[in-house]
């Protein structure tokens, strides 16, 4: 393999990797341009080493060596950077996809690297097609309402998850929950709650009703009604 043949491998990973990368960047993602590309463009490099040292030594020593063992560890590799993107914000876990684009972006640098240009460019095309349009379908067939909820509570075991249940029942997720009992007021606990809706949900309001039912609830404020897409 000559040199030119080398850049060109690295210089399609470099683009295809920051192709991915600009849409991660544009939602704020963890991971973002920089990053996709030098994973795309790492996974390149180890690939083309792999596959050299593999020929050298085949030329050299006249055995066979199988040049996709060091480039097999990428995927591996990969998990513990990807592990990095996902965070846990309150009850909800964020970065999965992102996590997952970066191992996409390593496979495409992996593919190439090898010489699967085709393979890799229908690759970075269905992956940008995902991140990017599927996302506008989700919101727009499969959108959820986000709610914050504003309680005060009677400072007792066992309330929470009696609201828990309560929300639970209504199918509707808790994604945030923080409790103040620096209010002044004996036995009294203030608690901000993120919810979830389930889409095409119509319980509201009377779902608050029920809340307010809940013995020890001396307080419930809704706010900040309105779409949400995760």
């Amino acid at each position: 393999m000559d040199p030119r043949s080398v850049v060109t491998r690295l210089l399609i990973s470099f683009v295809l990797g920051g192709v991915i990368g600009l849409e991660r960047e544009s939602h704020q993602r963890p991971a973002g341009l920089r990053t996709h590309i030098l994973v795309a463009t790492g996974s390149c490099l180890i690939t083309l080493v792999s596959f050299y040292s593999g020929a050298s030594v085949a030329a050299t020593h006249g055995v066979s060596y199988d040049p996709t063992r060091i480039a097999a560890n990428i995927i591996t590799g990969i998990g513990f950077l990807g592990a990095g993107t996902i965070l846990r914000d309150g009850m909800t876990v964020r970065g999965l996809t992102t996590a997952a684009s970066l191992w996409v972006v390593s496979a495409i640098g992996l593919a190439v690297g090898f010489g699967f240009y085709g393979a890799a460019l229908v690759a970075a095309g269905l992956a940008a097609l995902t991140l990017i349009l599927l996302d506008r379908i989700e919101a727009m067939f499969f959108e959820s309402r986000r709610l914050s909820l504003s309680l005060s509570l009677e400072d007792r075991p066992g309330i929470l998850a009696q609201l828990n249940s309560t929300l639970r029942d209504e199918g509707i997720k808790v994604t945030r929950l923080a409790a103040d009992s620096s209010s002044g007021k004996d036995g009294v606990v203030d608690v901000s709650l993120g919810i979830r809706l389930p889409v095409g949900y119509k319980g509201f309001p009377a779902f608050i009703d029920r809340i307010r039912a809940i013995p020890g609830v001396y307080y419930v404020d809704a706010e900040h009604f309105g779409n949400f897409s995760e």
